[in-house]
């Protein structure tokens, strides 16, 4: 019986060897790994981050002709897919109240943490927004300073490039730590920001 055993596990253990060295030789080769990883995920924009080239960034609601009355409200800023592929963004895109030459006017936008950040897919052709509040009332002593903007810079999360986009409004000329913040941005959203036209 003692015979029958020891046989029966030199068997036993001659199988389990080839099973691991098949395994070793299977993950070597690397194919059905990649298989087993991805196939879970949606493989065609796992990790591609939007581009700044491969969007078009525009302002829906907040011009209305002139502009630049003082007002509180807001607008959103708009990142539509241009390329070919799909792309992800998540967070808060930078925005600073810009001149017509690309200089920055004032303090840039604080984060607005209102709603929840997400992880959005931008197949091609869709859009994501991020809700952009602009204030320049209620600040004492005349601390604003207030000038006429003729645009936003805008930088989409986890890029540093700037892109320049037409956008009239009263902006606070006044920067620095100390100074008014009168642009407050919200994470982005999925869609366009049709409900985020001013009041």
């Amino acid at each position: 019986m003692r015979a029958s055993a020891r046989v029966a596990w030199r068997v036993a253990a001659a199988v389990a060897f080839a099973a691991t060295a098949a395994l070793a030789v299977t993950l070597t080769q690397g194919a059905p790994l990649r298989t087993a990883l991805t196939s879970t995920r949606d493989t065609g924009h796992s990790g591609l981050a939007c581009q700044v080239s491969g969007l078009r960034i525009w302002v829906n609601g907040g011009d209305g002709g002139d502009g630049v009355a003082p007002r509180v409200g807001g607008a959103a800023v708009e990142f539509t897919n241009t390329s070919d592929t799909a792309c992800t963004m998540s967070g808060y895109p930078q925005v600073t109240a810009s001149r017509a030459d690309g200089v920055q006017i004032g303090n840039a936008a604080s984060r607005d943490a209102s709603v929840s950040i997400r992880r959005i897919v931008l197949t091609p052709g869709a859009t994501a927004h991020a809700v952009l509040g602009e204030d320049v009332s209620g600040f004492p002593g005349g601390s604003c300073k207030p000038v006429t903007a003729a645009g936003l810079n805008v930088v989409p999360p986890g890029q540093s490039g700037a892109r320049y986009v037409r956008h009239a409004a009263t902006a606070c000329s006044a920067a620095g730590p100390r100074e008014p913040i009168f642009l407050h941005v919200r994470a982005l959203q999925v869609g366009t920001g049709d409900a985020a036209k001013p009041r």
